[in-house]
C-alpha cells in the first residue's frame, strides 16, 4: 500500500484538480482505520467533484466510523443519487465489451451492491449504541 500512496500522492502534486487521487489516498486511508485522513482526502474529493458516488460511499462509512451518523445518511443517500462514471481505457474492460457483456450489466450490478451497503449501513445507524468504555 505505501507504494501506492505514493504514486497517489505524486499524482495529487501533479494534477491537483483531479479528484481521483483524493479519492484513492481517502480510500487507502480507510482501509489501513486512519479514519481522519481518510475524511480530510475524501471531503477534498468531493471539493473537486461534488458528484463522485464513491467519495460520498467512503465518507459514508468513515462517519460512521467516527460516530457521525447524520453525515453518513446524508453521504450515503448522495451516493445513491450521484452517476458519476470513470471512463479509463481499459484493455480488459474492452474484451468484455466485445464478449457482448454492456455497461447496462455491470450498473444493476453495482446498484445491488450499493443497495447492499446502504441497507447493511442503515441497520448499523438503528442499533444503540455501545457505551464507551472508560479508560482507567
Amino acid at each position: 500500500m505505501e507504494e501506492a500512496k505514493a504514486h497517489f500522492r505524486r499524482a495529487a502534486e501533479i494534477a491537483p484538480q483531479n479528484p481521483y487521487s483524493q479519492l484513492e489516498l481517502g480510500q487507502i486511508a480507510l482501509a489501513e482505520k486512519q479514519f481522519e485522513t481518510a475524511r480530510d482526502h475524501l471531503e477534498r474529493a468531493l471539493l473537486l467533484n461534488p458528484n463522485q458516488s464513491e467519495a460520498h460511499a467512503a465518507l459514508a462509512q468513515v462517519s460512521l466510523v467516527l460516530g457521525d451518523k447524520a453525515s453518513a445518511k446524508a453521504h450515503m443517500a448522495a451516493a445513491r443519487n450521484e452517476t458519476e462514471y470513470r471512463e479509463l481505457h481499459d484493455p480488459l474492460a474492452e474484451k468484455v465489451k466485445d464478449a457482448g457483456v454492456t455497461k447496462a450489466h455491470f450498473a444493476r450490478r453495482g446498484n445491488r451492491l450499493m443497495r447492499g451497503i446502504t441497507e447493511r449501513l442503515l441497520r448499523r445507524m438503528q442499533k444503540p449504541s455501545l457505551p464507551m468504555r472508560q479508560i482507567h
